[in-house]
């Protein structure tokens, strides 16, 4: 589909990319009017990834993360060469902060994993009919240098790299 439809763009969950990269390979596919292959919603295998610029090394790859009640992406890696161990979901898009919380909800420093909780322009407004999820998850902003009011508790567990990227 990609030189039927001259697609630039392409957006995958993880598991799709793995088949397409196996596909494509197999099958010598072209990807001459693919510019960027965006890439989110599960963990990536590095393998794949390694796999996939062997093959289309002109064709940017980028890692994101996001949770629909914050506008899906908000985290975003551009992958480049071989990978090492875990691909990270990188750092926050404009107008988007994210912090890492320990359970008491104090910001962890760099190295420490905690539960990732995001804000900015991306937040959606609560779950429709649903008070008690909505005042559990959508939280008054505690920290006031982040500029936003609200923060979203994503629920998932991450740390901040020595590189500065989230993993």
């Amino acid at each position: 589909l990609v030189p039927h439809h001259r697609s630039t763009i392409l957006d995958f969950v993880p598991s799709v990319f793995k088949a397409l990269v196996r596909h494509l390979r197999d099958a010598q596919g072209d990807f001459s009017t693919a510019r960027l292959a965006i890439i989110g919603g599960e963990t990536m295998n590095p393998q794949d990834t390694k796999a996939f610029h062997a093959l289309w090394p002109d064709v940017h790859l980028v890692n994101t993360y996001g949770a629909t009640e914050t506008s899906i992406g908000v985290l975003w890696h551009r992958v480049t060469g071989p990978v090492e161990g875990r691909i990270p979901i990188g750092r926050p898009f404009d107008n988007i902060v994210a912090v890492i919380v320990d359970r008491h909800g104090a910001l962890l420093p760099q190295g420490l994993a905690g539960k990732l909780w995001i804000g900015g322009e991306c937040m959606g407004l609560g779950y429709l009919g649903d008070a008690i999820t909505t005042a559990e998850k959508f939280i008054a902003n505690p920290f006031p240098e982040l500029g936003c009011d609200m923060l979203y508790r994503t629920g998932d567990l991450v740390a901040v790299r020595e590189d500065g990227l989230i993993d």
